[in-house]
């Protein structure tokens, strides 16, 4: 019996939310994104995670791939997005935008 308490007690620890770690809340998508095309945020900024844009030929020009990136970033709840390369990568089936998203603190 001792041991089913522990373990039941252990199984709640290890799955409830950690206090450090502090992930913001899906933002819609067309949701307002400040975009840094290089360097870092000037303010203390919450890396959200990398995220990545790929855009097709019919819609490949950059302020349609700089959206999307922007929605991926709303989907992470970021408010801001940094180190986007000024020239995207180009593949054979359109271009790829990368940059890290986050919040400011």
């Amino acid at each position: 019996m001792r041991i089913i308490v522990v373990l039941a007690a252990l199984s709640l620890a290890c799955s409830a939310p950690q206090s450090g770690a502090r992930h913001a809340a899906a933002r819609p998508a067309g949701c307002d994104v400040e975009v840094l095309r290089s360097g870092v945020p000037e303010r203390p900024t919450r890396l959200q995670g990398q995220i990545v844009a790929r855009c097709t030929h019919d819609m490949s020009d950059e302020a349609h791939c700089i959206r999307q990136l922007q929605d991926e970033a709303c989907r992470l709840g970021a408010v801001v997005v940094w180190d986007v390369r000024t020239q995207p990568l180009e593949l054979t089936e359109g271009i790829e935008m990368r940059g890290a998203a986050g919040t400011y603190r």
